[in-house]
């Protein structure tokens, strides 16, 4: 189950980044649920435009334009992305530095740690989160690499 819900979130995410072009993509077969309380949707289809979400309904019902990339989402889950309000995605390790002579606590920034945290945040359906500490200027970059497409 968890594997299907992963993978779910993963394709959602995928069809996202290929929805950024202008061909409408549709995503057709899936059970969504939408978080609104509403019982969850069997045999939904999604429509996805520009990067934005343009229809949602059943997929006998819901018009797919001519020219879509149809995918086929049948036996998967579709949930909105989730929200960690407690994450730490400027990640590195704290370093007892006595080189000045002077005994301080510096906080040394991993680079690759924090590219591979939030590939994984995102494969487990986080797409938003919040970094209570850490370094600022970093999660700011990591941010705007995302926002840009050149995150994986």
């Amino acid at each position: 189950m968890v594997r299907r819900l992963v993978f779910s979130v993963l394709t959602l995410a995928a069809a996202q980044m290929v929805a950024a072009q202008s061909t409408p993509v549709a995503l057709i077969g899936a059970t969504l649920i939408d978080g609104t309380d509403r019982a969850p949707r069997p045999d939904a289809a999604i429509l996805l435009r520009n990067g934005w979400i343009e229809a949602v309904g059943d997929r006998a019902t819901t018009p797919i334009p001519r020219g879509a990339r149809v995918i086929d989402v049948r036996g998967r889950f579709i949930t909105p992305g989730f929200v960690d309000m407690h994450s730490h995605i400027a990640i590195g390790a704290w370093v007892f530095d006595t080189v000045q002579g002077r005994p301080t606590l510096r906080y040394d920034y991993d680079e690759a740690a924090t590219r591979e945290l939030a590939r994984t945040q995102l494969a487990f359906g986080v797409t938003t989160l919040r970094n209570p500490a850490g370094p600022t200027a970093a999660a700011v970059r990591i941010r705007n690499r995302i926002r840009l497409g050149e995150q994986e």
